[in-house]
């Protein structure tokens, strides 16, 4: 039985035909391990910001190393370029809980500023966000997985410093 499987799946690869893979069902364990598996690596990523009653919005590109720290989280560190300079750096922590039911992101910028976002989406990939620290920034996101080595996403907030409403467009891609 063993050998005729082989050779049935030998025979459609030679034909050019490949038998489906099985993707973990949405919300599941298994998909969360995946979608977390899916993130290790160095991502390189262009990010377009634009700001409320401005005429130019900004690009600038971010370098991203992402690790597992035990199978429930990861830690990426993320450089941020602009025009040719190193911006600012970021820690990030990514997380699902299991028993909340919730993947939690908490960002720690070089500068000491911080933020924590959750998202009650079942699985990573389309999962929606909401900022719950701080209170004053009422941003929304939404994570997209675009390709085996790819994902995208698009965002909007207050800033706590001009008051003004700001959105963002991210797609990464893994080096």
């Amino acid at each position: 039985m063993y050998a005729k499987a082989i050779g049935l799946i030998l025979a459609l690869s030679l034909m050019g035909a490949t038998p489906a893979m099985t993707t973990p069902a949405a919300g599941t364990a298994a998909d969360r391990a995946a979608s977390l598996k899916f993130l290790l690596g160095t991502w390189h990523c262009t990010r377009t910001v634009s700001v409320a009653g401005t005429a130019k919005p900004a690009t600038m590109t971010e370098t991203q190393v992402v690790t597992a720290h035990g199978p429930q989280w990861l830690h990426a560190t993320q450089t941020i370029m602009r025009a040719g300079s190193t911006g600012s750096q970021q820690d990030l922590y990514l997380a699902y809980n299991a028993q909340h039911a919730n993947w939690v992101l908490v960002t720690i910028d070089s500068g000491g500023a911080s933020q924590v976002e959750t998202s009650t989406s079942p699985s990573l990939n389309g999962s929606k966000w909401s900022v719950a620290y701080p209170s004053t920034s009422n941003g929304t996101s939404v994570f997209k997985k675009t390709a085996d080595n790819g994902y995208s996403s698009a965002s909007s907030w207050t800033s706590s410093k001009s008051g003004k409403m700001m959105t963002s467009t991210e797609a990464c891609t893994r080096q």
